[in-house]
């Protein structure tokens, strides 16, 4: 295969690639506390020759935004957002994740897990379980959790340095190697739910102009093709 197609090749997989996180992201679109993301890509420039250069696409690494979605109420006591900057932490069973996502219940041993039974850790590091036979359980805006006015812990957002950092789990969690910090300063809300984070119209807008591209470049190959193929033929017909 000659350079050039080994050029268009490398942007072909690029735009699947980034095909494939857009399809992600509107797969996602609904999903509590979910965080949109995008590739990142680079030129690789190879000599080809003294007079010319061959840039290759190639992929870097994914950039996730972790921006605010928009609150939903729900008013199910157990259903926290978190407004400003952090996570809440996780125990699972391998080590302490964290997510976005404040959709919470109870287990059947009273403790306030996610939808996948893990967990929610106080601000010391313990699973908050709930006194049995409580009716009311109230979340403070500091993180506060109280039972029928008994307070039994308070929520921290856990916050870290460089949040492109962490490595997505599952499950809207993720991963971190740096030792997270408190922020203080964001806000615990009860009764609602933060909303995924993706703009379905722009993303469908994006998936518009990476098939364009892909076509596009297809063609261009196609031409390609067919001109070797004429000039093939024209040079077996000299000979």
């Amino acid at each position: 295969m000659d350079s050039g197609s080994l050029v268009a090749l490398s942007q072909q997989r690029a735009l699947q690639r980034s095909m494939e996180v857009v399809a992600q992201n509107l797969a996602n679109a609904n999903t509590e506390g979910y965080k949109s993301e995008k590739l990142c890509f680079k030129n690789l420039i190879k000599k080809a020759s003294v007079n010319h250069d061959l840039s290759y696409v190639v992929e870097r690494g994914a950039l996730r935004d972790f921006s605010e979605g928009p609150g939903k109420t729900t008013d199910n006591p157990l259903h926290l957002m978190i407004h400003g900057t952090g996570f809440f932490p996780i125990q699972t069973e391998w080590g302490t994740y964290y997510t976005r996502c404040g959709v919470f219940e109870l287990n059947a041993e009273l403790e306030i897990v996610t939808a996948s039974g893990d967990p929610l850790l106080a601000e010391d590091g313990l699973p908050i379980v709930v006194p049995e036979g409580t009716k009311n359980i109230t979340v403070a805006r500091d993180g506060t959790i109280s039972a029928d006015q008994h307070v039994m812990g308070r929520i921290k957002a856990h916050t870290f340095k460089n949040e492109q950092n962490l490595v997505p789990e599952g499950h809207n969690l993720f991963s971190a190697q740096e030792k997270p910090v408190v922020n203080n300063s964001a806000e615990i809300l009860q009764g609602m739910v933060e909303q995924s984070n993706v703009n379905p119209i722009y993303e469908m807008t994006r998936m518009i102009e990476i098939l364009r591209r892909y076509q596009e470049i297809q063609h261009a190959m196609n031409s390609h093709k067919e001109r070797q193929d004429n000039s093939i033929d024209r040079l077996v017909k000299i000979i």
